[in-house]
């Protein structure tokens, strides 16, 4: 069996899986946010598209997305992957 870390997910329905960008950790007046203190991210590269999906996988697949800040479920042994679903999703980065 292959160690956890390296497995691959594939996201069933209409979920989509996303690795999420980092949180800011500096505030804009220039102090260091500790992690607790941090806002969940809403943006994230899409990795990869459920069969359900009504948005085009070969579209979607690589563009960054903007989702609801209390939406999705963390993809097993990972902090910076999370599934959400597609009806969830608000807005895609313009090419």
């Amino acid at each position: 069996m292959s160690d956890k870390h390296e497995r691959k997910w594939q996201p069933l329905g209409d979920r989509v899986l996303v690795r999420l960008d980092e949180p800011q950790a500096v505030s804009k007046g220039g102090i260091l946010i500790p992690d607790t203190g941090k806002e969940k991210p809403t943006t994230g590269e899409v990795l990869a598209v459920g069969e359900s999906c009504e948005l085009d996988a070969k579209d979607l697949t690589g563009r960054v997305v903007l989702f609801h800040n209390y939406s999705g479920s963390p993809a097993p042994h990972s902090k910076d992957l999370m599934f959400v679903k597609e009806k969830d999703l608000l807005a895609i980065e313009a090419k």
